[in-house]
């Protein structure tokens, strides 16, 4: 095994050799903000595909899925145990797909709208411009010598942002001049920098849209519950197509007859429902609501009571990306 230092000064030389593999570094530690610079160019050495990352007991105790066999782990230098610590990239795991594990965003006009709202920023604002300012403000803060620092570092923090929000920087961000002109010892200075108010200006959306997201799965769900909730009360839970008055006529076509089956005696053709959807007495759940990005919600976490919907979101994981 290589050691540490020689794998982060590998992964440095490589970085700064060409104007596209900076960009792919910069998108990279965008993508894993919440770990620092020397722990994101370890991890890069070893997994650049990584996207989203953890250790063993992050993903089995807190996020509910479990290391594949065989995977290879990531090494990274742990300054609190002064040892090794392993991670494992998403691809290594296996188990339930949750919206607790995915990468916030801020595609939507509303919810971009929302975010600049949250931290005080008018609306009509363009929020690529909003963005960009306050990568610019982070950086005012940082005083460091060097003919190249505000140009490049302000660039290089602006195009990691906009790959982690998903923003449009094809032809918008040009590096090799720069690149030919800097010795590895300053591209490390510079790149440290760059994480650190990457890092910073991302942690400040996070909450905002994190917020954003939250609201808008519990609208979903909402919705779904009274779909479920209404279709239970017919008798439909959203198997059937089409409206009333065609499985009305559907009904009369076949020669089923509601009221002579009601008449007929004690039978399971027609089944009762409580609000939840439920069969009353059976125990079965009828209904399944989907959390939005396709995971199912267990059942326990389903609200009881049709009056007041309560807030089954469990809060995001934010420590993995």
């Amino acid at each position: 095994m290589l050691s540490f230092k020689t794998m982060f000064n590998e992964t440095m030389k490589q970085i700064t050799r060409s104007d596209s593999e900076w960009k792919k570094f910069l998108g990279f530690s965008g993508q894993l903000f919440k770990y620092g610079f020397y722990e994101t160019v370890l991890i890069y050495n070893q997994r650049p595909d990584a996207t989203i990352v953890a250790d063993m007991d992050t993903w089995n105790k807190r996020v509910g899925r479990w290391i594949n066999r065989g995977s290879r782990a990531i090494k990274v230098y742990d300054a609190n145990s002064k040892g090794v610590r392993y991670l494992f990239d998403i691809s290594d795991t296996h188990g339930n797909y949750t919206s607790r594990i995915k990468s916030y965003t801020i595609k939507t006009d509303a919810a971009q709208s929302f975010v600049m709202e949250y931290l005080g920023v008018e609306k009509e604002r363009d929020f690529e411009g909003f963005v960009e300012s306050l990568c610019t403000e982070f950086l005012d803060k940082h005083e460091y010598p060097g003919e190249y620092f505000d140009y490049f570092v302000q660039q290089s923090v602006v195009y990691s942002v906009f790959s982690r929000l998903k923003f449009d920087t094809e032809g918008k961000f040009h590096f090799e001049d720069i690149l030919k002109q800097i010795d590895i010892g300053q591209a490390t200075e510079y790149a440290s920098i760059i994480c650190e108010i990457s890092k910073q200006v991302l942690r400040l959306l996070e909450k905002p849209a994190r917020i954003y997201e939250n609201k808008e799965i519990n609208r979903n769900e909402s919705q779904i519950h009274r779909r479920n909730w209404i279709g239970g009360v017919s008798g439909d839970t959203g198997r059937n197509a089409g409206s009333y008055e065609q499985r009305s006529k559907g009904n009369k076509e076949t020669g089923t007859d509601i009221q002579n089956r009601l008449s007929g005696g004690s039978r399971r053709d027609i089944i009762s429902y409580d609000i939840t959807g439920r069969e009353s007495g059976v125990g079965q759940n009828t209904g399944r609501d989907i959390r939005s990005g396709g995971s199912e919600i267990p059942s326990a976490e389903l609200p009881q009571k049709s009056t007041r919907i309560e807030n089954t979101v469990r809060g995001s994981v934010q420590f993995i990306r």
